[in-house]
Order: structure tokens, then C-alpha cells, then sequence
């Protein structure tokens, strides 16, 4: 280390039952009883990454130039389907089908 501390992120396995988890890693070097010592603390950060996961796929859904409907309507769905997102929420999304697309198999895809 060049620093007395060094951050990083890594992959850690747990003594216990073998599992492997991400973790935060913090090292730090330091004098003790006149030798270097390395300090390290590890936490588990699963649920962060378990977060950022998610919110990277609800910003990819939401910018995305298709439409994409989920519980709420991107602004692309909005724009080619020309419902607001209050009316598409409320809608059967086959009753969001333009009516050149409102065709039983086309419906049928929806509603499976």
C-alpha cells in the first residue's frame, strides 16, 4: 500500500457457510508495537448492489425510446400511445393499442 489506507470494493466469501458476498473493503497500515499492522474492515453491501441494480433498470426503462409500461408510463409510451401516464395506469394495456394493432392475436400477446 502505498497510503496508509486503501478503499476499495471486492468479493468476499463467509468463513461459515462458504457463501460469496460484495463487500466494501477498508485497509489500513499502522504501527504497532514498532511493527506495520493491517487493519481490515469488511462490510457486506448487498443490499446496496441489490438497490443499484434496480435503479439502473428503472432508468433504462424510464429513458428508453421504446414504449414500456410498468406500474407507470415512460415518456416514450406516453408519446406514441398518446395517453397521459394517469390514463395509461387505469387502462387494460390492449386498450392502449392503436387501432390498427388492436388485433386478436395482438391482444391475446398482451393479455398472456
Amino acid at each position: 500500500m502505498e497510503k496508509d489506507t486503501n478503499h476499495f470494493e471486492w468479493t468476499h466469501k463467509r468463513a461459515d457457510t462458504g457463501e460469496c458476498f460484495p463487500a466494501d473493503v477498508l485497509l489500513s497500515a499502522m504501527k504497532l508495537d514498532g511493527k506495520t499492522v493491517l487493519q481490515a474492515v469488511v462490510r457486506d453491501i448487498s443490499e446496496r448492489k441489490q438497490a443499484e441494480a434496480g435503479l439502473r433498470i428503472a432508468a433504462i426503462a424510464l429513458e428508453s425510446l421504446e414504449a414500456i409500461a410498468i406500474t407507470d408510463a415512460n415518456q416514450a409510451f406516453t408519446r406514441i400511445t398518446g395517453y397521459t401516464a394517469e390514463e395509461s395506469i387505469v387502462r387494460l394495456p390492449a386498450a392502449c393499442l392503436s387501432p390498427v394493432a388492436r388485433t386478436p392475436s395482438s391482444i391475446h400477446r398482451w393479455l398472456i
